[in-house]
């Protein structure tokens, strides 16, 4: 991906599905890439870096998300529910990427 490309993904939080477009704002082209989201109720930016481990590979996701004036009060819960959406998103990657048959658990 080239800085500057657009990607577009589906999210879901609050009991709600969103369609986001990001822009790639950062790309080593080796192990980590960074998207910018700034349209909506909710902006956000994502690091996602891939790290060599004796087992494999670790990817660490770092977001940073301003959850805009109309959800200041809910901030902690966005923060927890985003927190278990991201664990189950990375584990069903995770299963995805060793060839297992994990069931993601719902959010």
């Amino acid at each position: 991906m080239q800085i500057g490309s657009h990607i577009s993904f589906v999210i879901t939080g609050l009991g709600k599905q969103f369609t986001r477009r990001a822009v790639v704002t950062a790309n080593d082209n080796r192990s980590s890439f960074t998207v910018v989201a700034k349209q909506g109720p909710i902006t956000f930016e994502s690091k996602y870096e891939a790290h060599n481990i004796p087992a494999g590979c670790r990817l660490l996701l770092t977001n940073k998300i301003d959850p805009g004036h109309v959800f200041r009060l809910a901030e902690g819960v966005l923060q927890s529910i985003s927190e278990a959406r991201y664990e189950g998103d990375l584990r069903s990657l995770k299963a995805i990427l060793e060839g297992t048959n994990v069931r993601p658990s719902p959010v």
